[in-house]
């Protein structure tokens, strides 16, 4: 990943951790770019959804299970993409008017801002942009959408993930950066690669 602006990762009140804004950002700024090839950014694909689903049940921890499908997703032509566990791409959470807006090219994505943001601001992407799970009727998004709601996990954001961007105070903002350190960039250090194959897993 390459971190553009100053960012970090905080806890936020009923959506667990979150990405803000430690300085300005100014509509049209590239804030940061993620490589799908780094296994930093995807852990792995997985060819099929009965494949997937046979490796789910093999999981005996149902919170493993979980987490595995929280970090998830269905592509176009039926493959299953698992996002890196401890990445922050993640992080940026869902509201249906976002501030930032992605985009998916094969070897690179762009995350760049659509409002200004200012130091204490969230972060947040609409999801049905990308992963589309309110959008997509495909018979690959159905499935993978029942295999989710088989173990208890949400994916579709008109059902659970409609709060807008948080703010940090000042007072919270100053309180957080001296407990979570600005992201730092993992270029131009060597990359983690074989995250994906094809790099093609939005596009």
């Amino acid at each position: 990943m390459e971190i553009c602006k100053r960012l970090t990762i905080v806890d936020l009140p009923n959506k667990g951790v979150g990405m803000v804004a430690l300085e300005p950002i100014s509509k049209g700024d590239v804030i940061a770019r993620w490589f799908p090839h780094d296994k930093r950014t995807i852990a792995r694909e997985v060819k099929s959804l009965e494949v997937f689903e046979k490796e789910l049940s093999a999981i005996e921890d149902a919170n493993e299970r979980s987490i595995i499908l929280n970090h998830s997703w269905p592509t176009s032509d039926g493959r299953i993409v698992v996002g890196a566990r401890d990445g922050v791409f993640g992080c940026i959470n869902h509201f249906r008017i976002p501030n930032v807006i992605h985009t998916f090219d094969a070897s690179v994505w762009t995350t760049t801002a659509c409002t200004s943001l200012n130091p204490g601001d969230e972060l947040c992407y609409n999801y049905n942009l990308g992963s589309q799970y309110d959008v997509r009727t495909d018979k690959f998004m159905i499935g993978f959408l029942a295999l989710c709601d088989s173990h208890g996990v949400q994916k579709r954001p008109s059902l659970g993930m409609t709060q807008p961007p948080c703010h940090l105070s000042e007072k919270d903002l100053l309180l957080h950066v001296h407990n979570n350190k600005p992201l730092k960039s993992s270029v131009p250090a060597p990359r983690q690669d074989n995250g994906t194959t094809d790099c093609t897993v939005w596009i």
